[in-house]
């Protein structure tokens, strides 16, 4: 089975012979680049993350940043990735405290000051 990330080219030798076997030309180099299909899934370098943010800080403030890496070729779309937040456990008091960057992978607060109060939201977890 052809694997781009194992091998990614094979260079043939190729030569011309007649019906006695004596060659008529060559040898010729051919390479054989083998296409990218996405058959990787991406992967987050590290984890779990944990990020920190002080209490009352201004909306846009950063928390943390997550990586993720993808085998397959990068000229190619297939390694490209995007991050997007599924679920905030708890979902107090908004669903939507925070924003993932889709393509830097940077989670920023998106809230008011007055909601990040760590008597009320102690440590909400999230699904990337």
């Amino acid at each position: 089975q052809l694997d781009r990330e194992a091998i990614a080219t094979y260079e043939l030798q190729v030569e011309i012979t007649d019906v006695s076997g004596k060659t008529i030309e060559g040898p010729v180099p051919f390479d054989i680049i083998i296409i990218d299909q996405n058959d990787n899934r991406p992967i987050f370098r590290e984890g779990p993350y944990i990020g920190h943010v002080m209490e009352g800080s201004p909306t846009g403030s950063t928390v943390m940043r997550v990586t993720a890496f993808d085998a397959d070729d990068t000229s190619t779309d297939n390694a490209m990735l995007r991050y997007n937040i599924l679920k905030q456990t708890p979902d107090k008091p908004s669903p939507n405290m925070f924003y993932i960057d889709p393509e830097k992978g940077d989670i920023v607060t998106v809230v008011s000051p007055a909601m990040l109060d760590r008597e009320t939201l102690d440590s909400p977890k999230y699904e990337l």
